[in-house]
């Protein structure tokens, strides 16, 4: 826990989302309704790196569980969590038969002048508690509208 954040919503080894709400919490359409406001804050050896405003969405988060649910039962494959918005991207790749993963995660609070990426390796006991983060996140805000064009 840090600066009052509490506990993150998606931890994926050195970054950890916290999810605030909708960005626009009255809009029910797939363009706005699904905006979050996180902040995301990836932390390694030397480097601190925090992003926060409405960079993901909802759509973005359930296609990220539903890829990394894929990788955890068969070991093969990748998951996105990304959106339209340059400041947080995050791409799983399982590399490996024997569970293993490595995570890229390109972070940056000014995509004009500014470029940070941290490489992770990581096994697959990890993808349960991410998976639940994620489920968690949706549970908390439903995709709204036909499945978020805004994504």
């Amino acid at each position: 826990m840090t600066r009052g954040l509490g506990a993150p919503d998606v931890q994926l080894g050195v970054l950890s989302i916290w999810v605030h709400g909708y960005q626009y919490p009255d809009a029910l359409d797939e363009w706005d309704g699904n905006w979050l406001r996180v902040t995301a804050r990836c932390v390694a050896t030397g480097a601190t790196v925090e992003v926060s405003g409405a960079i993901l969405d909802t759509v973005g988060v359930q296609t990220f569980q539903r890829e990394l649910t894929a990788i955890h039962e068969t070991f093969q494959g990748k998951a996105v969590l990304g959106s339209v918005e340059p400041e947080l991207s995050v791409e799983v790749q399982a590399v490996g038969h024997a569970g293993q993963l490595e995570a890229a995660i390109e972070i940056t609070p000014e995509h004009l002048h500014q470029a940070h990426r941290f490489v992770v390796a990581l096994d697959q006991s990890y993808l349960a508690a991410v998976v639940l983060g994620c489920q968690r996140v949706i549970a908390r805000y439903p995709v709204r509208g036909a499945g978020g064009r805004g994504a």
